[in-house]
């Protein structure tokens, strides 16, 4: 048996302005944090009753701020190793979670996304879609896609990845996979 191993990542479209961005939602939120602290001791103090809407007020404010925050300046990892491909999703560079993992031999159809192969499956109802790429479908990078069945369910998987991955991708997946309009642009 053949061991193959081949990495890729793909990051946020601006990644200088996201991490900006994301030091403000950080303040933001920080701030948030003391006044729901100020407003709940001056209730505690005062006892009036404007204390209460201002502390649920700056209790939902910090908490939309907190999840908007989770989903900035995010990463993908793919990961190839003979014959199974892991997508990683990184958060602000640190935290790493499960996105998907399966085998290449359960990939039935792969290509570029926008073309006609891509377009039918996608619109295929009963298939679900993940999106692995920071950038969504308006990626001003070359995008591609894998249909896969994972333990019964079909999947379309839209990656920004090299090229190169899609023919480790193939090697184990079989020719067969590969769209029929592949390479003919």
């Amino acid at each position: 048996m053949r061991e193959e191993f081949y990495e890729n990542s793909a990051s946020p479209r601006s990644e200088k302005t996201q991490k900006v961005i994301y030091t403000v939602y950080n303040v933001l939120f920080i701030v948030s944090v003391i006044a729901l602290c100020v407003f709940l001791y001056l209730l505690l103090l005062v006892g009036d009753s404007g204390f209460i809407f201002l502390s649920v007020l700056t209790a939902l404010f910090g908490t939309a701020i907190y999840f908007i925050r989770r989903r900035l300046l995010l990463y993908y990892d793919y990961t190839f190793i003979s014959g199974e491909l892991r997508i990683v999703k990184v958060v602000n560079g640190k935290f790493r979670k499960k996105y998907l993992f399966f085998d290449c031999k359960d990939v039935f159809l792969m290509g570029k996304v926008g073309s006609g192969s891509f377009e039918k499956l996608y619109a295929t109802p009963g298939i679900k879609k993940k999106i692995a790429t920071p950038n969504g479908l308006a990626s001003d990078k070359q995008l591609y896609y894998v249909g896969v069945n994972v333990q019964g369910e079909k999947y379309v998987v839209v990656m920004e990845c090299e090229e190169k991955m899609l023919l480790y991708i193939a090697s184990y997946s079989g020719k067969s996979a590969v769209e029929k309009d592949y390479g003919k642009e």
